[in-house]
């Protein structure tokens, strides 16, 4: 194509616009170039002098200069006018313009061309001249050269401002313009689609510069020179720019076609026949284009402006509901629906800044806002909802994002009147719902998804379809937010009636508005005429579809529940249990979650303590009915569409989310059993009942049994029988690490218990279900995997508030009384009774046959401390008998049930731990057992010492509650028990446990009164051994304090079992056993030649009490009853002993004090009067008569006479040589201090009285009575003794002389023995009521190591009940009834077989103190022998807080005397050394034998040999062997015990030196 040029139908035609285009430079026809050329010589003012000859080859033949040249010289041309001012440049042009004809080669063309530019900006701009050039311009246009031409025309018109002038030429430029458009834009395409090569690209640009260039100079020509066009000329540029809108995809033609558009606009006007292209064609861009929708919109804004502003509205709503007219497509229907929209609603108004660009203005111009005030809105609306018969999915989501646009505008929400929001054609709110009725889009609807979910496949509309369901969303919350800020100036109630209409699509959010509005409006108040058909809409829409997540339902149960209590009148109460029950029915339902489940829990609790029984019964019935339901609960998959973050796909159930359905349900039984069990007995039956019948189900299934099991196991019985709940954590019975691992077909079914016989709870379905292999690891790893299910101690909230408070209606049904059933099916008084033997069945199935590990081991954690209430199961002796024979079973063979299997930090013995001490709760029940099975549990005890050492001390803990209450059983088992024991003497852990037993023992004759010599012996043997291990720890050099702490104990405990022991053995064979005490007493120091300090003490009772059975008491010290001189006194130290001897020095009548490291002796001696002269007789009458003291006597006797005649022998072969002591100061003043110490072992304790309910130091301590059951207690712990004067006993600083503290205390003592118990009650309260702390009383036990608390309280105890530094171990006493019965004032009489009183004992302790006691674990004890127990259980403790306070250094009173006469031996004897080498340096010819009387005269050394190596050991002699003896039981007479040999009786210790100066037994 040669010319570019194309004219229109209507057009005059191009050519002969040319033809007359060159008159301007046309000369006389015939003229030669040579006569041209001599008519033009243009002026050159400087440089290019050679312009002519530049010029000649321009004009001169092809032939002649080349073309190359003639290019080369126009160049040279263009550079002399752009660089020199040139004269006649038309002249120069009118040569040149040859160059441009089509006919030439394209770069002399383009030479022409740039030539032609110079020579347009250089020239004159004259009306001819400007004419000329562009008729040359338009002949000679090229599409091959146009960017040159077009810069041409734009530098001829000054790029668009001067056109005028240039239609004096007979061609008009637009029509021009319109032809190169149109060519270009065609051109483009067919390069774009690739018809076509660019024939533009050699030279440096492109057909689409071109046309994108050539759109901007028409642009130009419309911003500066608007007159040049006419109408017509407008319509056919705005008419070509559409069309090329409607076929480009280029976003840059579509932003100049805007911009032209826009352009005609602001500059001029559209004409009225364009105006529909216009906007159908900026309605298609703003939607295809979404970079230029800001410009499209001006363009429509200024549309909506100008004088067309009513034609442009009309136009866009004929768009919206011509939708017949298959041209308009939907993206054009979408942008007129977003433009009316826009045009609505209020806008930023826009002007023209300094460049010419349009702007949007901040600030509001002169530009008025449209809005709906000029736009109809029932218009626009019509328009939306017409639009809406085109199924397009685009589209529709476009309408309700323009709804949601309008709502929002509040200047446009305001516009909506009642009329339209009622309207059922115009209403915005109709607008949604029809797009909700669209197919595609209710397929994707809640009810329509689940109908067909699983099938069919995802087609292309499903994004935009969730689009238009998250527009919904967006419509539905703005909405909503206008109901909650009353902002909406509709109708609510259409609003409202809008959300149930579109419930299939309401998200969260909005269905709870809907359910909020409906309760804040009282809708479904049963007060209100339609409350039912309210309710029944939000049941079928919102709580029944299965669809919906668990807060909706919790939200309309909350409603059930304002219906119910509001309900609740005679008129209306059977439609409203209708709803309940309704409501209720959907637990049936396999959808339903377990977060509505607990909601519906939620409203059983509370509807269930108030409604009739009937309705009770029936509820409870479907959750029962629905716990077995999950048994087997199918799985079942819900696709849902995404709506928001807020929905989720809903899968039930898989295994865990069965577990826990059930685990919910199990608690809330167990929660309403709590909270009803006080007030109404009839339901807490029916209860207890499901929940053992929930623990049966779920015996593999932990979750759902422990949320059961958690109230079972707490339930408790007082001595009345009266049921309450307490916390197992409270009676501390330790679980070991069982425990510490945590510190966090039916037998039964609810209906059947109503109707059916209590006794179809049978113990050996639920066992065989157990036992079962295959069912035992069903759900093995559903719970091994996760946290544990349980941890101790275990909290439940819902027991708040409800613990140790007895029921006083609901009491546990008594033994041997059936549950009696009319035939009506309805409960007699039985009704109000538990029986708790199916419980103690379903623990025991657990226990002998194993379940699950978290519920074998939350038993054994739990169920000791509820059988230590040994009230709640009084009477149930099948299953308590049961309990022994398993217990025992597996306490002997150390064996588990096959189904536990036991975790990885749990072993085998932490269990036979827990089996040991349930073993010993079992004790009590001696109304079921009889001698043979005390039997059996002390021969499994014997057993389980053998079986590993962390069970051998809570064997020993039992044995000792065993020597209490079933003593015959542990005597048949007594030397089985030493064999055992033998074997464990050098195990620290055990040591003081052993100890402990023999002491308890010792002061029980009734289990020891056969001993025989050589089990005495054996005893002794024991204490030997742990003195010895005792001192090896003493004597290791890194040793601990706690090693020294415990080695201290140990000896303490040791000399107390030999001392104990010794007393026991009748007086008669005492000396029997002295030589074998004395013996082994110094192999246990392990040295030969010297002796430990407390074993001479020890040696020293053993010597006192062979001979004599006196107690030792406390002695004042010991004066002179004379006051005259006819006495004297006289001291000596003999030995280990201090012998005072008091003489009348006329009648000879002495007094001899004895002071030893046990006690004091006094004796009194008086000669024989035979002895005596009569002078002498009759010298003492006379002066005895007279009273005249100048009577003169003759001295008769001096102490020393005594002395010699009872303990110095004339033999030369004794050294032992009484010392005297002088007569001094000193010496009396350490004679008074042994006089002071005390010479029994001696023990103060505080006891407490807890009245029921009391809880802190003041209530306790002001207490000055107690129960009977306490003063009972009182009166068996020791004897009543008057504390004024009271010189005898030790009082523990009670005030002897004012009964300041009481007029009297108890005390107890034996042979070495006192214990003083201060006794809160029996202290008088302060005088001063302002002592509100009590201090009287508080300074006596605050200073205390060792407090027993009688605890009545029926609360948990705290060990810093009462606050001190001294409190350091308490001894609690708990009576069965804990108290509880004085709570609920009950007279009942107590039953026959609970006559018998128990009590738990338990020893709480300073944190960091170990379990060194038989009652750190709490051991039930009976009544008579309570007293006993708690007493020796005191003594030991007491015994253990002196040794750990004396930091390891513990020094006994004998000791203690003991040392104090050897301080005072080795005063006097430096004293008498000092003295001797004094007289030496006075006298030194003096003999030196008086030294010999004045050397020191301790411990007597002589040639002595190793015991190691002439010494037998005392296990050496018992002879024992490394045997075990046999297990089964001895006879009561020991006759199966091994034969033992010991040293003869007659050997006086030739093998030990120091025997012989210890023993005293061969010469008594």
């Amino acid at each position: 194509m040669t010319n570019c040029v194309e004219m229109s139908s209507s057009s005059s035609g191009l050519e002969s616009v040319l033809k007359t285009l060159s008159k301007t430079f046309r000369g006389t026809g015939g003229s030669s170039p040579a006569a041209i050329k001599a008519r033009i010589q243009p002026a050159v003012v400087e440089g290019a002098a050679d312009l002519d000859q530049l010029l000649d080859k321009l004009n001169a033949p092809a032939n002649v200069v080349s073309i190359s040249d003639k290019i080369k010289a126009a160049e040279l041309i263009r550079a002399s006018i752009e660089e020199n001012a040139v004269s006649s440049i038309p002249e120069i042009w009118y040569n040149a313009r040859y160059l441009i004809s089509s006919n030439h080669q394209t770069e002399a063309r383009r030479a022409g061309l740039r030539l032609m530019h110079s020579c347009i900006a250089h020239d004159e701009r004259s009306i001819g001249v400007r004419i000329s050039y562009y008729k040359a311009i338009i002949k000679h246009s090229n599409l091959e050269d146009f960017d040159l031409q077009l810069d041409c025309l734009q530098t001829l018109t000054n790029n668009g401002r001067d056109l005028l002038d240039l239609n004096q030429s007979g061609y008009t430029l637009p029509r021009v313009l319109w032809s190169w458009l149109k060519r270009l834009a065609s051109e483009a395409q067919e390069i774009r689609i690739g018809r076509k090569k660019d024939i533009t690209l050699p030279w440096g640009t492109s057909m689409e510069q071109n046309f994108h260039d050539m759109m901007k100079y028409i642009i130009n020509t419309l911003r500066f020179s608007i007159a040049a066009y006419d109408e017509g000329d407008l319509e056919i540029i705005l008419k070509e720019a559409t069309l090329i809108a409607r076929k480009t995809s280029d976003v840059d033609d579509i932003s100049l076609i805007c911009e032209l558009i826009n352009t005609v606009m602001v500059y001029g006007l559209i004409p009225m026949n364009s105006l529909r292209n216009i906007l159908e064609i900026l309605c298609g861009i703003s939607i295809t284009v979404e970079s230029l929708t800001d410009k499209v919109w001006e363009c429509v804004l200024n549309l909506a402006h100008s004088h067309l502003g009513n034609s442009t509205i009309s136009h866009l709503c004929q768009i919206l509901e011509n939708t017949h007219r298959k041209e308009v497509n939907s993206n054009t229907m979408r942008g007129a629906a977003r433009f009316l929209q826009k045009l609505l609603s209020k806008q930023e108004n826009s002007t023209e800044d300094d460049s010419g660009s349009v702007t949007k203005l901040k600030q509001p111009s002169l530009i008025p806002h449209i809005g709906p005030h000029i736009i109809p809105m029932t218009k626009v609306l019509h328009a939306y909802r017409k639009s809406l018969d085109v199924e397009s999915l685009r589209h529709s989501l476009e309408i309700c994002r323009c709804i949601y646009d309008l709502l929002k505008d509040e200047h446009t929400a305001d516009c909506i009147g009642y009329e339209l929001w009622e309207s059922k054609s115009h209403s915005p709110l109709e607008i949604i719902y029809q797009i909700s009725r669209t197919t595609s889009v209710e397929q994707k609807s809640r009810r329509s998804s689940a109908v067909s979910a699983g099938g069919g496949s995802m087609n292309n509309n499903t994004d935009t379809v969730s689009q238009i369901l998250d527009s919904f969303v967006s419509v539905f919350h703005l909405l909503s937010d206008l109901l909650k800020s009353k902002r909406l100036k509709g109708p609510y109630e259409v609003v409202i009636d809008f959300f149930i209409d579109m419930c299939p699509y309401l998200d969260q959010d909005t269905a709870l508005v809907v359910i909020d509005h409906f309760a804040s409006m009282h809708y479904c108040n049963p007060m209100s005429t339609s409350w039912v058909e309210n309710t029944e809409t939000l049941l079928i829409n919102f709580f029944f579809d299965p669809h919906w997540s668990s807060v909706i339902r919790v939200r309309i149960l909350d409603i059930i529940k304002m219906i119910y209590i509001l309900g609740n009148i005679d008129d209306r109460r059977s439609l409203v249990n209708d709803v309940i029950e309704r409501v209720f029915s959907i637990m049936d339902e396999e959808y339903v979650d377990n977060d509505t489940i607990k909601a519906l829990i939620e409203l059983y609790l509370y509807i269930c303590q108030d409604c009739n029984y009937s309705m009770f019964v029936q509820i409870s019935e479907i959750l029962m009915r629905q716990f077995n339901a999950t048994k087997h609960m199918p799985k079942m998959a819900i696709n849902v569409h995404h709506r928001t973050a807020t929905h989720h796909h809903h899968q039930w159930p898989n295994a865990t989310a069965r577990s826990s359905k059930r685990q919910i349900i199990a608690r809330a039984i167990a929660q309403l059993f709590v909270q009803v069990f006080r007030t109404l007995p009839r339901r807490s039956r029916y209860l207890y009942f499901n929940l053992v019948a929930i623990c049966q189900k779920s015996i593999t299934e932990p979750l759902a049994f422990i949320e059961a099991a958690r109230v079972l196991i707490r339930i408790r019985s007082t001595g009345s029988n009266h049921i309450y709940l307490t916390d197992p954590a409270n009676s501390q019975i330790a679980a070991g690490r069982v425990a510490k691992a945590r510190s966090k077909s039916g037998s039964l079914s609810g209906p059947s218990l109503n109707n059916d016989d209590v006794s179809s709870i049978s113990s050996s379905t639920t066992a065989a279900a157990i036992a079962t292999p295959s069912d035992s690891s069903v759900n093995s790893s559903m719970v091994s995997s996760q946290e544990p299910v349980w941890l101790y101690p275990d909290h439940v909230e819902y027991l708040d508030g409800k613990l140790n408070s007895p029921s006083p209606i609901l009491k546990r049904l008594l033994p041997g009384q059936e549950i009696d059933f009319q035939s009506s099916g309805k409960l007699t008084s039985r009704e109000y009774e538990i029986d708790t033997t199916v419980l103690l069945d379903l623990v025991a199935n657990v226990l002998e046959f194993g379940a699950h590990w978290e519920i074998y081991s939350f038993i054994w954690t739990h169920f000791p401390p509820q059988l230590a209430n040994t009230q709640l199961f009084s009477g149930c002796n099948g299953e308590v008998l049961r309990l022994r024979k398993f217990l025992c079973d597996q306490i002997s063979n150390s064996k588990l049930p096959p189904s536990v299997i036991l975790p990885s930090d749990v072993t085998k013995h932490d269990i036979m731990v827990l089996q040991i001490l349930t073993l010993s709760l079992l004790l009590p029940f001696n109304d079921v057992f009889g001698k043979t099975d005390y039997d059996y549990i002390v021969q499994a005890l014997v057993l389980g010492l053998s079986s590993w050492e962390r069970t051998a001390v809570p064997c020993i803990h039992v044995l000792v509650v065993c020597c209490y209450e079933c003593p015959l059983s542990v005597k048949k088992f007594l030397g089985q028990i030493f064999a055992k024991f033998q074997t464990k003497i050098t195990t620290t852990l055990s040591s003081p446990h052993i100890l402990e037993f023999l002491i308890s023992l010792s002061r029980l004759p009734w289990i020891t009164d056969n001993f025989t010599q050589d089990e005495y012996k054996r005893v002794f043997a024991m204490a030997f051994t742990y003195i010895k291990h005792a001192n090896d720890l003493t004597q290791k050099s890194q040793a601990e304090e706690s090693d020294r702490i415990m080695s201290q104990y140990l000896l303490a405990l040791a000399y107390s079992a030999i001392s104990s022991w010794f007393l026991t053995i009748k007086l008669a064979n005492r000396r029997h056993m002295a030589t074998f005490i004395t013996r082994n007493l110094i192999l246990a120091d392990g040295r030969t030649d010297d002796i430990d300090e407390q074993s001479l003490a020890t040696l020293d009772l053993i010597s006192r009490f062979s001979y004599s059975d006196i107690d030792l008491i406390l002695q004042s010290s010991f004066t002179s009853n004379a006051s005259d001189q006819e006495t004297t006194t006289k001291s000596w130290i003999y030995g280990k002993s201090i012998i005072s001897i008091e003489t009348n020095i006329y009648t000879g009548a002495s007094k001899a004090i004895v002071r030893r490291p046990t006690g004091t002796s006094l004796l009194n001696m008086r000669p024989d009067d035979k002895m005596v002269p009569k002078w002498v007789r009759d010298s003492i009458t006379l002066k005895e008569a007279s009273s005249s003291s100048e009577q003169n006597l003759s001295v008769m006797y001096s102490p020393s006479y005594y002395l010699l005649q009872l303990l110095v022998p004339n033999d030369i072969h004794t050294d032992h040589n009484p010392i005297p002591l002088n007569d001094d100061a000193q010496i009396i003043r350490a004679i008074g201090a042994i006089d002071r110490a005390p010479v029994v072992d001696f023990h103060k304790v505080g006891i407490l009285y807890i009245a029921p309910d009391q809880r802190t130091e003041q209530e306790i301590l002001a207490n000055s009575t107690g129960s009977k059951s306490y003063r009972l207690f009182l009166s068996k712990m020791g004897k009543l003794v008057r504390l004024k004067g009271n010189r005898s006993i030790y009082t523990g600083g009670l005030d002897t002389e004012m009964d300041i503290d009481g007029e009297y205390a108890y005390s107890w003592s034996d042979k070495i023995t006192q214990m003083i118990f201060h006794t809160t009650t029996m202290m008088p309260s302060p005088a001063n009521p302002q002592d509100t702390s009590i201090s009287s009383k508080k300074r006596h036990i605050g200073n205390n190591y060792i407090s027993i608390f009688y605890d009545e309280s029926g609360l948990p105890f705290r060990f810093d009940t009462i606050k001190s530094q001294f409190n350091f171990i308490n001894i609690v006493v708990t009576p069965q009834s804990n108290g509880l019965d004085s709570i609920l004032n009950s007279s009942e009489k107590r039953p026959d077989f609970a006559a018998k009183n128990f009590y738990q004992v338990r020893v709480y302790k300073r944190d960091g103190l170990p379990d060194l006691f038989a009652a750190c674990n709490i051991k039930v004890v009976s009544e008579p022998c309570l007293a006993v127990f708690v007493r020796n259980l005191a003594i030991v403790a007491s015994k253990f807080a002196t040794v750990y306070h004396s930091g390891g250094q513990y020094v006994s009173n004998w000791r203690y005397r003991l040392q104090q006469i050897n301080q005072l031996r080795e005063r006097v004897a430096t004293q008498q050394r000092e003295e001797f080498e004094q007289k030496q340096k006075q006298q030194p010819q003096q003999n030196d034998d008086l030294a010999t009387d004045s050397r020191d005269t301790g411990h007597t050394t002589g040639s002595v040999s190793t015991a190691g190596d002439v010494a037998l050991s005392f296990l050496d002699q018992l002879q024992l062997g490394s045997g075990t003896p046999a297990l089964e039981a001895v006879s009561d007479t020991n006759s199966s015990t091994p034969a033992t040999s010991f040293v003869p009786d007659n050997d006086r210790g030739t093998d030990l030196p120091l025997l012989r100066s210890l023993d005293f037994s061969g010469y008594t």
